[in-house]
């Protein structure tokens, strides 16, 4: 470059094109940076200044159903038990529930025994004891069966949501656990029908059962779910007796299904 009146051309040429290049970079740094970066520069500096997603002033899920608070819950079942080695008992009966909150409810189940078939193990020791003509042993053996059973019972709800099904209906769910204490009442069957011994007068009578459990709710509607749950009512028991018995501590494991209706039939939305 040459000068002009003095005035070095390519001095000023080269401080323009380092003052364009810088000018160029800004705005080229400026324009990278994300835009969620610039939503954020009204947030506060520290993030203890930040307000908490779970204060109570602002609703994490806003119009959620409240399908159990302050619901009453009317559960007709039909249940069976599992960890029997004699007889298995097949229940009806029903339970009646309040719903304090969305999570948490108190309530009452009752059942009673209709059906008391027998195990396989049952039949095959009766079998046997008959095959090898021991009938003075197989007529003074008596077992143990549950004829009603009874709980008062806290539930807790730690889970619930929606669920699809087959990408065409969508269906709400609960998970809720149960705790409480019960009382089981047992009676006696002997091994000859129809045949009393002394051995059957050392079994039955009524056991106090603490009762932990689980199970889960699917809403046909605002006020209809079907159920299963599973109970383990645990006490001393008897199961068998040849003239005397030994208590030991027995599981009774009861699976039941059934539905449920709760009243009011209007389910509260969360604001």
């Amino acid at each position: 470059m040459s000068e002009i009146k003095g005035v070095d051309v390519s001095e000023i040429y080269t401080k323009y094109s380092r003052c364009l290049t810088g000018c160029l970079v800004t705005l080229a740094s400026i324009a990278m940076v994300p835009g969620d970066a610039w939503a954020q520069s009204d947030e506060p500096e520290y993030p203890e200044e930040r307000p908490s997603p779970l204060d109570s002033s602002r609703s994490v899920v806003r119009r959620k159903l409240l399908f159990r608070s302050t619901r009453f819950e009317i559960a007709p079942l039909v249940g069976f038990t599992l960890a029997d080695p004699f007889n298995r008992n097949v229940i009806a009966g029903a339970n009646l529930s309040f719903h304090l909150t969305n999570e948490f409810g108190i309530g009452a189940t009752i059942g009673a025994s209709v059906l008391k078939p027998k195990t396989g193990l049952r039949e095959n020791i009766e079998a046997t004891l008959g095959d090898v003509g021991q009938t003075d042993r197989l007529g003074s053996l008596a077992f143990t069966q549950t004829n009603f059973l009874a709980s008062i019972e806290g539930s807790y709800v730690p889970l619930f949501g929606k669920m699809s099904i087959m990408n065409s209906a969508i269906v709400n769910y609960d998970l809720h656990l149960l705790f409480g204490v019960g009382l089981i009442g047992q009676g006696a069957s002997t091994a000859v029908d129809g045949l009393q011994n002394p051995a059957a007068n050392a079994l039955g009578g009524t056991a106090v059962a603490p009762m932990l459990g689980f199970g889960m709710r699917y809403y046909v509607n605002d006020f209809v779910s079907i159920n299963a749950e599973l109970r383990d009512y645990v006490y001393g028991s008897e199961l068998v007796s040849s003239g005397q018995a030994d208590t030991e501590l027995q599981n009774n494991l009861m699976l039941s299904i059934g539905a449920s209706f709760f009243l009011p039939s209007e389910v509260k939305v969360s604001r």
